[in-house]
């Protein structure tokens, strides 16, 4: 090139290297002569200078270009080199490099062109008719994204088997689009693929069933291992839940899923369920009867399979849906009546219940063969007693327990030790302790014997506790129904904290009692309880009500056999607090609730008539002696004129005269009087 550019041009041209990278050119000769060889020498190194374009190349072929080391690539680059010829300086191919992560991804792949930018129009167009040329061998497919799976097999082996198959031919699968490509030099090798691909995909067609929750247990159980089986080994087809829960998948041919969906069905419908929520003291009642016992009749009478599930305490019952839902209504009118028939629980004090059940059951013997029907069953692990048959008979029942509850005299002993005995032996301590409470108490050297109404004895030994132990407790005892609402409202710690900070009192939630326990002094107890009062009358509208009494009207008032009427007329739980000095009324029905506070109301009315407080003056207080009398010969001596009851406190400095009718009562006032004047 340097003796034709100096024959061509008549200069003389000296080329020397100024460095491992560049070289100088001198141009010697005349002036116009210089600047036509200077122009033409720019035009080579133009020419000749490399330069690098950019192909974008699918993944498959790219994969295809590099196989056996690359081997196709260097024919192209040989193809190309042959075409430039010796003028130019060579062509190199080469693929931009990916990190590992990413050597599977399905986005276009960069192919560099390095060579002279007089030759790179030729290579250009070579490189990109080969890539054309392997575009035209290749064949795409299309399916559903969700068909991949089982098009790829597990682990890889349908695809590998397709590829071992056919020999030479490529098959790229993109997960995500549902796009399957397919290479092969040769068209029947594709075809081959594309039919097997085909088949997968007619023998993976997919449709649902809608399900309830609540079946799914039945269908993947031992209940529907043979209909399960029918479909997977007789019909061919695959069988799975979706990550819903709400739908059954089918995956096979067109025509066996839909036969398989009828079965499915079919078995759906004899396997609807409905789920019960039984409450664990009432279990029991569920396999009580042995061969006659609920369970075993609600799936005679009924043509359904009843289950019951202890983990969550609820009775399954399954079969068609119309027998199931007789059957739920079976069952919901044994637990919670209806229709005639009725249900009553009652909570029964601890040292009560062996009375009311009697030796070897004999009382609840009689009670069930007193009032025909009825049905008596008390739960164990717990003092709850509950009375099923007639509605009339129902109530009847519960008038004559509850008035048995709350007039049985009842013995506690509480074991004392020394030093306990010796607090308990100073005067007047145990007549402070009894104070306004009918109850007996006997102290001997190792225990204290309390006698008398449950409530009474309850009363009594938390006071004792009290002074033995300087802490008191109480408890606001709800209906298994209404305990079970205020325990998810007050899961929050920060419900029952207020009411700590406020009163000092400590208080918790005891299931087994179904009661709120309140405990501490005696003080931040009652200050405790009314705070929860309010709480309960927020939680349980009209489910809660509280009837104060005045402390003259206590002992008249609170008559266990005229508040057991009042809880037994009325449908409601009624009860005296000793420390709030008022009824608690309570039931899950407001209307019984109201009742009962109602009659409370009426009896204090007339308990007011037959009751009259005289209060005395402190400078009075020396009066006391003189109506008590020596000896209390006086009191005594007006009681026995009068009919009426004397009741005299000194610390209040009161006397109430209560009485059976208004004219005694007004009669032993006047006698109180003139003793005074």
């Amino acid at each position: 090139t340097v003796n034709r550019l100096v024959d061509d041009h008549d200069v003389v041209i000296n080329i020397s290297n100024t460095d491992s990278n560049s070289s100088e050119v001198e141009i010697i000769g005349f002036e116009g002569n210089i600047n036509a060889a200077l122009s033409e020498i720019e035009d080579i190194l133009y020419k000749n200078e490399e330069i690098e374009e950019i192909l974008l190349v699918q993944p498959m072929q790219r994969n295809k270009l590099l196989e056996n080391s690359g081997a196709t690539v260097k024919v192209i680059q040989a193809e190309i080199n042959n075409m430039i010829g010796s003028n130019g300086i060579g062509v190199l191919l080469v693929f931009e490099k990916r990190p590992k992560e990413d050597m599977h991804s399905k986005d276009l792949t960069k192919l560099a062109i390095k060579t002279s930018r007089m030759s790179m129009k030729e290579a250009k167009k070579l490189v990109q008719k080969h890539i054309d040329a392997f575009d035209s061998k290749v064949r795409q497919v299309d399916v559903e994204p969700s068909l991949i799976p089982a098009i790829i097999g597990k682990g890889g082996a349908n695809i590998n088997a397709l590829r071992k198959e056919c020999k030479g031919a490529d098959v790229d699968v993109d997960k995500d689009t549902g796009v399957i490509k397919i290479f092969s030099d040769d068209d029947e090798t594709k075809e081959v693929i594309v039919k097997a691909i085909e088949k997968i995909v007619a023998e993976n067609q997919t449709t649902f069933v809608e399900v309830e929750k609540n079946v799914i247990g039945a269908i993947f159980g031992e209940v529907g291992k043979e209909m399960r089986n029918s479909i997977i080994d007789g019909m061919g087809v695959n069988i799975g839940i979706d990550p819903s829960d709400s739908k059954i998948n089918l995956r096979g041919t067109v025509e066996k899923i839909t036969e398989a969906a009828k079965v499915l069905e079919e078995f759906i419908a004899d396997n609807f369920t409905s789920e019960f929520d039984v409450s664990p003291d009432d279990e029991a009642l569920l396999f009580h009867g042995g061969s006659d016992s609920l369970l075993n009749r609600i799936e005679a009478d009924h043509d359904v399979k009843a289950n019951f599930r202890k983990q969550r305490h609820v009775l399954a019952i399954r079969g068609r849906e119309e027998n199931v839902n007789t059957a739920v209504e079976a069952v919901s009118k044994f637990f919670n009546g209806g229709d005639g028939f009725g249900v009553e629980k009652l909570k029964v004090p601890e040292g009560v219940l062996g009375i009311v059940i009697g030796k070897g059951g004999s009382n609840i013997s009689k009670l069930e063969k007193d009032y025909e029907g009825i049905n008596i069953h008390v739960h164990r692990n717990s003092n709850y007693l509950s009375i099923r048959g007639p509605v009339e008979k129902v109530n009847e029942c519960r008038v004559d327990i509850i008035t048995l509850m709350a007039t049985s005299r009842v013995t506690e002993l509480v074991p004392l030790s020394p030093g306990q005995h010796e607090i308990l032996a100073q005067p007047d301590i145990m007549k402070k302790i009894t104070n306004d409470i009918n109850v007996n108490v006997t102290l001997s050297d190792a225990s204290l014997k309390i006698r008398g109404v449950s409530t009474d004895v309850a009363d009594t030994k938390a006071i004792l506790m009290e002074h033995l132990t300087g802490e008191y407790e109480a408890s606001i005892i709800l209906e298994p129904s209404q305990f079970s609402k205020v325990s998810a409202a007050v899961r929050d710690p920060s419900h029952f904290e207020r009411i700590r900070k406020a009163t000092n009192a400590s208080i918790r939630m005891d299931s087994t009692e179904s009661a709120i326990i309140i405990s501490g002094k005696r003080s931040s107890v009652k200050k405790a309880k009314t705070f929860l009062t309010g709480v309960l009358d927020f939680l349980l509208p009209s489910q809660f009500a509280k009837v104060k009494v005045p402390k003259p009207l206590v002992k008249s008032m609170n008559d266990p056999a005229a508040i057991a009427k009042i809880s037994a007329d009325s449908g409601s739980t009624v009860s005296f607090d000793r420390d709030l000095h008022c009824f608690q009324v309570q039931s899950s029905k407001p209307e019984s609730v109201f009742q009962a506070t109602e009659m409370l109301k009426a009896r204090l009315s007339e308990c007011e008539k037959l009751v009259v407080v005289v209060r005395l003056d402190a400078s009075d207080l020396w009066l006391l002696p003189k109506i008590i009398g020596k000896g209390g010969e006086t009191v005594k001596e007006l009681q026995e004129e009068s009919g009426c009851k004397f009741d005299i406190s000194k610390e209040e400095l009161l006397v109430a005269i209560s009485g059976e009718s208004e004219d005694a009562v007004s009669t032993a006032k006047a006698s109180l009087d003139k003793i005074i004047e």
